[in-house]
This record gives C-alpha cells, sequence and structure tokens, in this order.
C-alpha cells in the first residue's frame, strides 16, 4: 500500500504520519529525507526488508522542492507495485493533482490525505451532522470525503484533532487560547452545537476507534463507519432528535 500525505497543515499532516508508522515494529520502518544532501538510490530502497521480519514500511519525506524527485520516485514507486513493502510518502506542502507522482499514486489505488483549508471544510460538514445526530449525513460526508481519495486514518486524526480542539473550545483553555482567532471563532461556533457530555463522548468513541485501527482485522472504512453508527445510536436510545438551539457552521 502507498500512502501519500501532505497539505498546508504541517502539524496535522506530521501527526497523521507519526500515527501511521505506529502500525509498524520500529525495526520494520526505514526512513529517507529526501533533501540536497541524499544521494542514494530510491529504486534501491523500496528493496528494504527488515532484518527481524515483520511488515517492511519505507517513509519518505519530500521538501517542498520535491519536483526534482520526482521522476525516480515515480519510476520506483511503479516497480515496487504489488510488493510487500508499504511506502508512507509525506510531502511538505500541497501535491498537485495534474502531478505525476499524484497520479501515478492514484492509479495504484494508493490512499491520500491532504491537510488543507478544503478538506476541513468538509470536516466541519461532517462535525455537524454528527452534533445534529444525523446519522444518514454524517455517512454521506464520511463517504465523500473517502471517494475524494481521502484516507481513513487521515480523517481520524483530523476529526480527533477537532474534537480536541472544540472540548478546548468549551474549557476556554491554553489549547484554545494557542489558536489563530479564525480557529477560535469556527471553534466557538460549532462547540454550541454539541455539550460538553456529547463531545466528551464522541471523542471516547474516537479513542476506542484509533484503538481498534491498531488491533483489528476490521477494514479502516469500517471501522470510521462504525464509530458513527455507534455514536449516534447513543442518542436515538435516548430519543434525543437533533441539537436543542443547534446553528449550522458556515464559512
Amino acid at each position: 500500500m502507498i500512502y501519500l500525505i501532505g497539505g498546508k497543515d504541517k502539524t496535522l499532516s506530521r501527526k497523521s504520519l507519526l500515527d501511521l508508522k505506529k502500525n509498524y515494529s520500529p525495526d520494520s520502518v526505514q526512513t529517507l529525507i529526501l533533501d540536497k544532501a541524499y544521494e542514494g538510490s530510491l529504486k534501491t530502497a523500496f528493496k528494504f526488508q527488515p532484518l527481524f521480519g515483520g511488515k517492511p514500511a519505507l517513509v519518505l519525506e519530500l521538501p517542498r522542492d520535491w519536483k526534482k524527485f520526482e521522476e525516480d520516485l515515480v519510476s520506483s514507486i511503479s516497480d515496487a507495485a504489488g510488493a510487500a513493502l508499504d511506502a508512507l510518502v509525506w510531502v511538505d506542502g500541497t501535491l498537485p493533482k495534474n502531478s505525476r507522482l499524484y497520479k501515478t499514486i492514484t492509479e495504484l489505488g494508493g490512499k491520500i490525505t491532504f491537510f488543507d483549508e478544503e478538506g476541513s471544510k468538509e470536516i466541519w460538514a461532517f462535525l455537524d451532522a454528527l452534533a445534529a445526530k444525523n446519522r444518514g449525513a454524517a455517512l454521506a460526508n464520511l463517504q465523500s470525503l473517502l471517494d475524494s481519495g481521502e484516507s481513513a486514518i487521515g480523517l481520524l486524526v483530523m476529526i480527533t484533532y477537532q474534537t480536541r480542539n472544540l472540548l478546548a473550545a468549551v474549557y476556554q483553555n491554553s489549547l484554545f487560547k494557542a489558536l489563530s482567532p479564525w480557529q477560535q471563532k469556527k471553534l466557538v461556533t460549532l462547540s454550541k452545537n454539541f455539550t460538553e457530555e456529547e463531545l466528551i463522548n464522541l471523542y471516547g468513541f474516537l479513542l476506542n476507534t484509533d484503538m481498534m485501527l491498531k488491533g483489528s482485522n476490521l477494514s479502516e472504512e469500517l471501522l470510521l463507519t462504525n464509530l458513527v453508527i455507534g455514536y449516534t445510536s447513543t442518542y436515538e436510545q435516548k430519543n434525543i432528535v437533533g441539537v436543542r438551539g443547534a446553528t449550522t457552521t458556515t464559512f
């Protein structure tokens, strides 16, 4: 499997990369930073095999001027298609959809997650649907994100991050105060659609899903679907329909 991670939000993209790496034994991961000093062979790197067994993973960290490595990357990734090794490609910034590297990873069935403003808007829409306990809308938003090429693990990182920020907005703590004014405004608006108990409950579902992603044989997409169904079912049992006084978050 090939994972492509990047976007304007470097904090989230790096966290997503680190979360992915946790799925592999430390001895099974080789990391290459493709900076000016790199003079190795990518084709050789894609043949990496750990000494002590385990699923091998090759982490490639690309700089903002990644174009200089594109031809070698495309060739190496194409040659390694179908191999047992997983490739985790992180780029510092956004990768254009018309680039050869993006197209190649897409054609090979890779999972792509970019943390940018457009993706954030869709996450807000997903959280709006959860706030309204609207299972159908939440599942539709989730499917739309997956269909756009977002990876399930990347989505879980984004949703967990924003849910934690929503709780910070409720508590008005140091985490909330460290955010930019426009982030604070968005979070305050959406946090009014949840009660404190609902946010804590949602955060618990997210943490449980994260643990299952690392130790379950179920598909990542199915686990996210179960998260939506499980969370909304909690409130169906209490005969809660919608959120009293809720407002829709628009940007």
